[in-house]
């Protein structure tokens, strides 16, 4: 069997390893397109309040008409 990348490691190098491991993902994660999402999502929001405003303007006056919304 092949140990070169099976090396023992003592347990606080292996820690430390971790521990770097977990600051560069930390790191390397980009935050721009994160904010690119959202600037997207805040653009497309109205566009997807309208669809649902145009579709389901029929079943909600269906619905209304079936089941009317009474005040307590």
């Amino acid at each position: 069997m092949v140990t070169l990348f099976r090396k023992k490691y003592p347990r606080k190098s292996r820690t430390t390893e971790f521990l770097f491991l977990i600051l560069f993902i930390v790191l390397m994660t980009p935050i721009s397109p994160l904010i690119f999402v959202w600037i997207i999502g805040k653009i497309i929001e109205p566009v997807i309040e309208l669809y649902n405003d145009v579709v389901w303007a029929s079943f909600n006056t269906l619905h209304n008409k079936i089941n009317p919304y009474k005040e307590s």
